[in-house]
């Protein structure tokens, strides 16, 4: 039997939209839990800080995995912000902290080719973050810890829409980071993460199943540290793994791209420090690729 044309196109349209509902979430940088330059540098028992971030991205074009190479022409903006709050304590005679981290914002313009894929508005998921650092020695600049974040489904998600700021799952991260002095104003930092992704069972309007395999996230910075509390850095960061299945039957979403990065911070006060970046993806597979991003934190010890 022949199909009309015009169902055929709306069904290729609707297996589009399934294949990327989850494009916000594997894409929105917000939360990829990536750090910043001297990011676990620990600071003294009982400090609080407040940290505001705020994210931009512009993505150009599309690839879906296992397609040889072929990009097709998309539109795809993120404008996220996000509020962290951390509490440092002891536990025992290393330093620890817990954080709660909060996700806002908007996903607009996504697009591939003809085929909108709509927008959301509003809070993200949550994260609950725990840190400990098993060596923190001030003397020879040498900053080694362990994480796990966990994130919580409490962010927008609607299974009719294609963008989502929630992702209607848990997400379990350990991770682990060591910030090291090398010489004189030099120092590096270097991650390594591992996500685990719980099972989003209305990953649509047709209420399919979807799961994704364990991804790796892994960033270094090469850090130098100017006069009067000015820093400059360059950064790697990537992705690998991540793909995803419907119904068992992979969608061409997966999480595998390398970025570049470029950081300047400054000191304000002993209290107050500000930061912002530039980063541009080299490399995409299995999503949207952001061409340009540009994000914000401002740093307030209470």
């Amino acid at each position: 039997m022949k199909v009309p044309k015009t169902r055929r196109v709306a069904w290729r349209s609707i297996l589009l939209r399934f294949a990327l509902f989850l494009a916000s979430g594997v894409t929105t940088k917000a939360e990829a839990v990536e750090i910043e330059p001297y990011e676990y540098v620990t600071l003294p028992e009982n400090t609080l800080i407040g940290v505001l971030y705020g994210y931009y991205g512009h993505h150009s074009d599309y690839q879906a995995s296992g397609q040889n190479g072929v990009t097709q022409n998309a539109n795809f903006r993120t404008q996220t912000g996000v509020l962290k709050i951390a509490d440092y304590f002891n536990v025992g005679d290393h330093r620890a902290l817990l954080s709660v981290v909060q996700i806002g914002g908007s996903l607009d313009h996504a697009r591939i080719g003809d085929t909108s894929l709509g927008h959301d508005r509003g809070f993200g998921d949550t994260l609950i973050g725990s840190v400990y650092w098993p060596i923190s020695d001030d003397v020879h600049g040498t900053y080694f810890a362990v994480a796990h974040y966990l994130t919580l489904p409490t962010g927008e998600y609607d299974k009719s829409r294609s963008v989502n700021l929630g992702g209607h799952r848990f997400v379990s991260n350990p991770g682990m980071s060591l910030d090291q002095k090398i010489a004189g104003k030099w120092s590096m930092d270097l991650g390594a993460d591992i996500f685990f992704y719980g099972v989003n069972g209305k990953a649509n309007a047709l209420d399919q199943r979807l799961t994704q395999r364990v991804s790796t996230q892994w960033q270094a910075f090469l850090n130098y540290a100017w006069a009067k509390g000015l820093s400059t850095s360059v950064g790697y960061q990537g992705f690998r793994g991540g793909v995803q299945r419907l119904d068992d039957v992979r969608n061409g979403v997966k999480t595998d791209y390398d970025e570049i990065r470029f950081v300047v911070a400054k000191s304000v006060t002993p209290k107050l420090q500000l930061l912002a970046e530039a980063n541009h993806q080299t490399r995409t597979s299995g999503g949207f690729r952001q061409d340009a991003g540009l994000s914000g934190r401002i740093v307030y010890v209470f």
